[in-house]
């Protein structure tokens, strides 16, 4: 049964004069008390009896404090507009004080069995709506029903019930035995995901453009949990308000996935646990399963296959840290989405860079104007982007259409950019350092190289990589050493044990450093030639001399 058509047969149950009893059936969460209150406050002026009573039966231990609660919660006029549930907790505490003010006046009991007796009389002419039926534990649902009947048939009554059938405890039938006799009318509220959306997401939602799709992807059919990741998207909204679109889109698909697994508890949403090890590409290879898939994990795997959501990563656990504590401080989301950021502008600066040479290599017009301005442009950009390579080949095009000038300037700004990267100036060890063909390209490169070696000192290099929390320069200043400056460092004072600077040395055996352990091998070889005593010790590292020592 759809929702607008609920809404009607709720909407003329509570307009129309004539005692009845409605019963409103559907899961937890879908928004059954939701619903019943906003068409109560929208129909407020007119509903029949005047009178409106709402009690969670959440809570209550005797139909004596089920009266109390009604007449507790009794409202009527334009006092029924603002209704809102009333908690187990504040009819409770209006019970207490009638409870108190008897005692106060020293009729304690006798006053307390004349509310009992009173309230019965009291409860006439009411809308009353008992909500949560399925959670009702101090009164047998036989006697519930009993006294719903008594309400209906004596009290000029009309009574509303809000539960969820699936979920009555098992030693309690009362309402299924008594149901047809006592309940004229009974509704399933079974809202589509997209019902759920039209009335669970405000229309100023952030990102609301984004979290439907994804919602609707998902099924999502609890308004509650909706409600939920909404709360959480506001509270992200400031931080991807200055980051890149891709980062909100990215946000909200794993808010609404990560959200409907912390919140759900019916079993439909993949748990956590499956979240966390759940990887797109490999799951594609179902016959790598070690184990025989379960029916629900199939049906997990069938839903994310098709969800925008490939692996689970630190990004994710961010978002589930602010799921899970209620705010976004100390939770790594904004450290994490600021990397984000970054991936999804240098994405945008690459696909610049190639639409500039796509702009080149795709068409015969007469547009060399705009080709070096975008390349220029694209190039000064996406700097820290672009390799040795794609510079070289932007450079050589520039010189070729009589753009000198130009290029050079290109080469300055690229080699200004990325002053501090080391290992990418040094185009003897570059796997294509080869095709860096440019003169200019190349003496910039070797100038760079030669600064970044020389401001770090061999053996503060070494000893500083002994800490396993070295920088780019350290490696630059180890690459950059000669055969005699790392003699010289082995037969030297050093802050570290020479055994580690050697093994530190010979480590880097591996392209494109592979030249500093040959380097180093071959100092060692000079040492060990120097006597018998140290042809053992370096022989200890598995260098062979071949000449005799003296």
């Amino acid at each position: 049964m759809s929702i607008e058509t609920v809404k009607t047969v709720v909407e003329r149950f509570i307009r129309q004069n004539q005692c009845e009893v409605m019963a409103l059936k559907g899961a937890w969460g879908v928004g059954k008390t939701y619903a019943w209150q906003q068409l109560i406050k929208t129909l407020s002026g007119s509903i029949w009896p005047p009178a409106y009573s709402y009690v969670s039966l959440f809570g209550i231990t005797s139909l004596a404090d089920l009266r109390i609660a009604i007449l507790a919660n009794r409202q009527t006029g334009a006092a029924i507009s603002g209704t809102s549930p009333t908690s187990p907790v504040a009819w409770r505490d209006q019970l207490r004080g009638l409870r108190n003010a008897a005692n106060d006046l020293k009729v304690g009991k006798a006053v307390s069995i004349g509310l009992d007796a009173l309230t019965p009389s009291l409860m006439r002419n009411m809308l009353i709506c008992f909500d949560d039926l399925e959670r009702l534990s101090g009164v047998s649902h036989d006697a519930l029903m009993g006294f719903i009947s008594t309400l209906k048939e004596r009290s000029n009554c009309k009574v509303a019930i809000i539960l969820n059938d699936q979920e009555l405890p098992e030693n309690e039938d009362g309402y299924q035995k008594y149901r047809e006799k006592v309940v004229d009318i009974e509704l399933t509220f079974a809202p589509t995901a997209a019902e759920v959306i039209d009335w669970g997401l405000r229309p100023d939602l952030p990102y609301r453009h984004i979290v439907r799709p994804c919602v609707l992807a998902l099924e999502i059919k609890n308004v509650r949990i909706v409600q939920k990741i909404c709360r959480v998207i506001d509270l992200l909204s400031p931080i991807l308000a200055s980051l890149h679109e891709a980062v909100a889109t990215e946000t909200v698909n794993s808010v609404v996935l990560i959200g409907w697994s912390y919140w759900d508890k019916s079993g439909r949403a993949p748990p956590l646990n499956f979240l966390r090890t759940w990887n797109w590409a490999l799951s594609r290879v179902s016959e790598k399963d070690k184990n025989t898939p379960t029916p629900d994990e199939i049906r997990w795997r069938e839903l994310l296959n098709t969800y925008p959501f490939r692996f689970y990563d630190e990004f994710d656990a961010a978002v589930l840290k602010t799921i899970e504590q209620g705010y976004a401080e100390e939770s790594g989301f904004q450290e994490e989405a600021k990397k984000r950021d970054e991936l999804a502008r240098s994405g945008d600066l690459e696909a610049g860079f190639a639409a500039a040479w796509k702009l080149f290599r795709d068409s015969f017009a007469d547009n060399e104007a705009q080709i070096i301005s975008d390349m220029d442009a694209s190039c000064r950009r996406a700097a820290r982007l672009i390799s040795p390579v794609n510079l070289n080949g932007t450079v050589v095009l520039m010189r070729e259409l009589g753009h000198g000038e130009l290029a050079d300037a290109l080469i300055e700004h690229y080699v200004k950019t990325r002053q501090s990267e080391s290992a990418l100036f040094d185009l003897d060890d570059h796997p294509f350092g080869r095709e860096v063909t440019d003169p200019t390209i190349r003496k910039a490169f070797a100038a760079q190289s030669a600064l970044i070696s020389k401001k770090i000192s061999l053996r503060r290099a070494v000893e500083t990589i002994a800490t396993n929390s070295w920088s780019p320069e350290d490696t630059a200043a180890l690459s950059a050493a000669s055969i005699d400056e790392l003699y010289q460092l082995f037969k030297g004072p050093l802050s570290i044990s020479r055994n580690r600077a050697v093994e530190i040395c010979l480590r880097f055996n591996e392209p494109p450093t592979q030249h500093i352990a040959e380097r180093a091998a071959e100092a060692l070889k000079r040492i060990g030639g120097e006597s018998r005593l140290n042809a053992v010790r370096v022989r200890r590292f598995g260098i062979t001399v071949t000449t005799t020592p003296p």
